[in-house]
């Protein structure tokens, strides 16, 4: 088990709409015939990379979070630590601001900030991220937030049974783990409600958007050591490798094993693959997972069946419902072909039509 947490923020900047040329030769043409008519809007944020990291230093100095994993400019890193240094954080955006060039910093498109935080329970990695360009009405910045559990903490190669003991009381009745994962939602919830208001002290922003949910873990294949977790950067940040957060990492791999062995009922948690990507969220009425070893579950995860999409009969769509004029090129032939050998409307009259005899 671990708590994941999202802030998505709109900043309170000028925003200028930049009209995106569409891609491939035919619409390129159409975009020049129809002077920029067919180009997609996207907002266009004015904050250079220097200013929102300066910012945000000092968001994080209020909280005492001062270790920073990585600094990345359109994924080129600027800083990654290798070596987990503790209070770094001036010493990352120091050298970012050497080695930027003030004119290139207004001109980026994506920006990672990365950090690493002890507190509590929990052993947490922000990520950061920041477009520059985006979709209208999208909101510009996104903060993704991991909690894991520092007392589960795989240290000098801890064996999972060494990892197990220290779990067990947990798993001891249904209502110890259910009071053990309450007041960890609680505290992982606080500081995402803590971080939503130190944003607002220090940015100006039109609006924020906090959610957080509980995520376990159902590997379909044994995960016994930090070696063996699972790596990508298109995953949530606990899965992208970052120095020194396998071993707080490893015992959530655990977590469901121990949770099937003990009969142990969960309800309103994500249920995850070892890879990070989603298998079944678990509502109110919940599943006994004593019920379901990960093979089992899996498969009953696979046969949830989701509500189907209802389906608008194309008769009730209006033909007016497309106003673009250059939507119909290159269809003329196939509706042409579609008319062949059907009357038309005017058949009493028609001199021309093939099923009422015209010539």
């Amino acid at each position: 088990m671990y708590f994941n947490g999202t802030l998505s923020i709109d900043p309170s900047q000028l925003t200028k709409i930049q009209r995106v040329p569409p891609k491939g030769a035919f619409r390129r043409l159409l975009n020049f015939i129809t002077i920029g008519g067919l180009s997609e809007k996207k907002e266009l944020e004015t904050f250079t990379a220097i200013s929102i990291l300066q910012q945000f230093h000092s968001v994080f100095r209020s909280m005492g979070i001062n270790n920073v994993v990585r600094i990345a400019q359109d994924d080129l890193d600027f800083y990654l630590d290798e070596e987990g240094k503790e209070d770094d954080l001036k010493e990352a955006l120091d050298k970012y601001e050497i080695e930027m060039d003030a004119t290139v910093a207004q001109f980026f498109n994506h920006l990672y900030l990365v950090l690493e935080h002890r507190e509590g329970s929990f052993n947490y990695l922000i990520d950061i991220s920041i477009n520059r360009s985006h979709e209208v009405g999208e909101y510009p910045i996104s903060i993704t937030v991991n909690g894991l559990l520092s007392e589960f903490e795989c240290n000098n190669g801890s064996a999972n049974e060494v990892l197990k003991s220290k779990m067990k009381s947990i798993f001891s009745s249904q209502k110890s783990y259910d009071t053990f994962a309450s007041e960890k939602s609680k505290e992982f919830q606080l500081f995402m409600n803590k971080l939503e208001q130190n944003i607002k002290k220090f940015i100006k922003i039109d609006d924020i958007i906090n959610k957080y949910d509980t995520k376990i873990v159902a590997p379909t294949q044994p995960v016994n050591s930090p070696k063996e977790i699972y790596h990508s950067r298109t995953a949530e940040p606990v899965y992208h490798g970052y120095s020194g957060m396998d071993a707080s990492f490893l015992y959530s791999f655990m977590w469901y094993d121990m949770c099937h062995n003990h009969n142990i009922y969960i309800n309103n948690v994500d249920v995850v693959n070892e890879n990070g990507s989603d298998m079944l969220y678990v509502g109110e009425e919940g599943y006994n997972l004593g019920e379901y070893d990960t093979t089992s579950f899996q498969t009953m995860a696979e046969d949830v069946v989701e509500p189907a999409e209802v389906e608008v009969p194309v008769d009730s769509l209006s033909s007016d419902s497309d106003s673009s004029w250059f939507s119909g090129w290159g269809d003329s032939d196939s509706s042409s072909d579609s008319n062949s050998g059907s009357s038309c409307s005017s058949c009493s009259s028609c001199s021309s039509c093939s099923s009422c005899g015209g010539d």
